[in-house]
Formats: C-alpha cells, structure tokens, sequence
C-alpha cells in the first residue's frame, strides 16, 4: 500500500514529496538539486523501542522510535486515499514553508533549509521530527490550532 504524492509550488520550483514505502512515511521538499528539508509522518511497521538511526547498517529513511514517538497511530495514506491531502504554500527563498494536511488536519509542517520538520505524530524532539507543537505558524495558522 505504498504512497507517492507530489505537490508543486511553480514560483520556487520546489515540490513536496509524500512518500510511504510500507515501513515509513516521510516528506520532502525538493528543487532539482535535491533534498531541502524532511519530516518524518509516520511508520508503517511496529514502531521499534529503540532508535534504528544508532543502528549499524541501518539506513534512512528511519522509523521513529517509542521514545520520541506519541503513540498515536496513522492510517497510512494510499495513491487512491479518499482522504484529501493537501500541501500549503507560504513565503519564498529559504523562508518558503509548506504545511501538509490530511483532511484538513495539520499533519507536519516543512521549511526550506530545516531538518527535520515537524510533524504531528511526533512526542518529543528527535532526528527524524520535531513536535509540531514547536513550528513555527503564522496567526491564521495558530488561530485555528
């Protein structure tokens, strides 16, 4: 049940990148030299009790681990979800910021330049999200949190 989105901002020639590989779901925003900033959405599989990124011959994406994990579970997203989703686009050059939502709920938030995002699945901190709690959003945007 893999997932491969793509949401285009023109203006910045950037897109967004949704991609579940049947173990993790991350996002991406993307220019044509590559990889600007990542979040971590969700894992597919057992979420491990351990970091897998301490992990010899382990190699990204990772799964988020128990401890930085909220325990919430995801219903992974499919190509033909009935669900929308969405990518907001605001600001330009390294400020640009795009907000990913599943039927209407913010589900991360990415900004140019910054590894990882935030996301909303995430509890405490780590290499892979930050706790969407702590993005940076703008008064409409914290006005509906």
């Amino acid at each position: 049940m893999s997932c491969f989105l793509e949401f285009r901002n023109e203006g910045e020639g950037l897109t967004c990148v949704v991609e579940d590989d049947d173990r993790a779901a991350y996002a991406y925003i993307c220019d044509a030299a590559g990889i600007k900033a990542d979040v971590w959405l969700y894992n597919v599989v057992d979420t491990p009790s351990t970091p897998e990124w301490d992990l010899p011959g382990i190699r990204p994406p990772f799964l988020n681990s128990a401890p930085f994990s909220s325990g919430e579970t995801a219903e992974p997203l499919t190509d033909n979800d009935r669900r929308q989703v969405t990518c907001e686009w605001t600001g330009s050059g390294g400020d640009t910021t795009c907000r990913l939502r599943v039927d209407t709920v913010l589900w991360a938030v990415l900004r140019v330049g910054t590894s990882p995002g935030w996301s909303r699945f995430a509890a405490v901190p780590g290499p892979v999200a930050g706790v969407l709690a702590d993005a940076p959003l703008d008064q409409a945007e914290s006005n509906r949190q």
